[in-house]
């Protein structure tokens, strides 16, 4: 140690003077710079990632709305087109009804979901799920499994 300083590496920051060390930024984040002097300057590496503030007030990297958590690589994943995920957190996106599809990468609502059959309509079911049935004028398929005029 030469008792010289230095500036804040790019994963800190320090926003006093005096010879206090620098402080570490939220696990998941950088300021992206030397020099930083504001927690403000943190930022979430992860794309697909935001602040959320803690109940004790600490700051977390959480996925966005339509990522969820990759539990292999801790990293956040844009949900695929079978999955959504409607808020923050680091949950894992949920999948639409079989046979549905939003159609896109970053859903963020069980609304994206659509039947990908063209003859299926969602018909809500007694227990409040929805499931893609065949619509009035066309039967299902046994063979193909898919509905037909």
């Amino acid at each position: 140690d030469t008792g010289a300083c230095e500036q804040c590496t790019p994963e800190y920051y320090k926003g006093s003077v005096g010879d206090g060390a620098c402080t570490r930024c939220p696990t998941g984040a950088s300021t992206g710079q030397t020099g930083s002097q504001s927690a403000d300057s943190c930022r979430c590496t992860d794309l697909h990632a935001v602040f959320v503030v803690m109940t004790n007030g600490e700051r977390e990297c959480q996925c966005n709305a339509g990522a969820g958590l990759n539990t292999d690589t801790g990293a956040c994943e844009q949900c695929t087109p079978e999955y959504y995920k409607g808020s923050v957190g680091d949950g894992a996106c949920t999948r639409c009804p079989t046979g549905a599809s939003t159609g896109q990468t970053g859903s963020q609502s069980a609304d994206s979901c659509r039947c990908t059959d063209l003859h299926a309509v969602f018909v809500v079911m007694t227990n409040g799920e929805r499931e893609c049935q065949c619509n009035a004028g066309a039967g299902l398929n046994t063979d193909t499994g898919a509905c037909e005029q």
